[in-house]
């Protein structure tokens, strides 16, 4: 099914929308930055009501015990969890840098969508028990508070008069629950509607004006689609800006930002080394340097392209089997010679 762009358009920029439950037509205006600090405010109300109830609810630490207990989660999945994050980054640079090849962009594609399942099962088992804690019951009040003071008749009345919960009909609640779950507006169409025409003419002709209110009073969506929105317009204006093609693929668009911070953050470890060791003043193709501390042999070892770390690697196996070995006999420097004469001889 096509998303109705213009519709949800209109909706984030007006910062409401309606809903038809039981014949009778709602008004939803999303909550205010005052009416989500009001709703914080109950949170911690309800945290501070509770927090001797040790019969109803368990603590975090309770709950990270018992996920140890039955092999749920633990350091070691924590980890893996880790891993796959740093995973799924490196197939969407991979999916950026091979975007023109096809045959692989859908491979890469494919195993993304695998890895991003893959996470959100990690991350559901490592919040299994989070239902018994007083913070997630704590949550699931302000949730229903913000809920209550989004809901309006269409004459601006309020549906629900919160003064308490008692007061709140549960039935009516679960309903309005259900249909705005069902018409909340996820990352990816606010992605979409940012590269849509429409908004980019509000957009280029009001920027952050685009807006009735001042800033502190936007919408959730309203901040979201002006943040990526942004993000589009820095890309497109920087010296390297990606094809309009990667510009269209949300991945490949991650990858590309991905592949740029690496590089930035590569380029000042590099003035730092350079810079404390006097890089710029030494000669030839290999720099060999001596340090002690392990972060900064890291920071040195990931100067290296990926190329030189995997004849690093080569090199290092051939030495654990064969004990010492020449440098003259190792594969790369072999390599280099070879080329080195070919080159002479070209040059002759």
């Amino acid at each position: 099914m096509e998303l109705d762009i213009e519709s949800y358009l209109y909706r984030i920029i007006n910062g409401y929308y309606t809903l038809c439950i039981n014949n009778t037509t709602y008004k939803i205006i999303l909550p205010t930055l005052k009416e989500k600090n009001d709703a914080y405010q109950v949170y911690l109300s309800v945290i501070e009501d509770n927090k001797f109830d040790t019969k109803s609810w368990i603590t975090k630490q309770v709950t990270d015990n018992l996920l140890k207990v039955y092999n749920i989660w633990n350091e070691k999945k924590e980890e893996g969890l880790k891993l796959s994050y740093k995973n799924l980054d490196n197939l969407k640079i991979q999916l950026y840098l091979n975007f023109d090849n096809l045959s692989l962009r859908n491979n890469l594609k494919k195993q993304i969508q695998k890895l991003f399942h893959e996470i959100n099962v990690l991350i559901n088992k490592k919040h299994y028990f989070d239902y018994l804690t007083l913070e997630h019951y704590a949550e699931n009040i302000k949730n229903q508070y913000l809920i209550t003071n989004m809901i309006y008749n269409i004459d601006g009345s309020k549906v629900f008069k919160y003064d308490n919960f008692e007061n709140v009909n549960f039935l009516l609640l679960e309903k309005f629950l259900l249909e705005i779950h069902n018409h909340t507006i996820n990352t990816d169409t606010i992605k979409k509607i940012s590269r849509n025409y429409m908004w980019k003419s509000f957009w280029n002709i009001s920027k952050e004006q685009i807006f009735a209110k001042p800033i502190q009073e936007w919408t959730d969506e309203q901040q979201s689609l002006v943040n990526f929105t942004k993000v589009l317009d820095s890309v497109r204006e920087h010296l390297d800006a990606p094809s309009s093609e990667v510009m269209e693929d949300d991945d490949a668009l991650d990858g590309w930002i991905l592949y740029q911070n690496d590089k930035n953050e590569k380029e000042k470890k590099k003035k730092h080394i350079s810079d404390k060791y006097g890089l710029d003043k030494k000669q030839g193709d290999e720099v060999f340097i001596m340090t002690n501390d392990q972060n900064e042999s890291n920071a040195i070892f990931d100067l290296n392209d990926a190329n030189t770390k995997r004849d690093i690697a080569t090199a290092r196996k051939i030495i654990q089997e064969k004990g010492n070995v020449k440098e003259v006999d190792l594969p790369h420097v072999q390599r280099k010679l070879k080329e080195k004469l070919r080159n002479n001889r070209n040059n002759i």
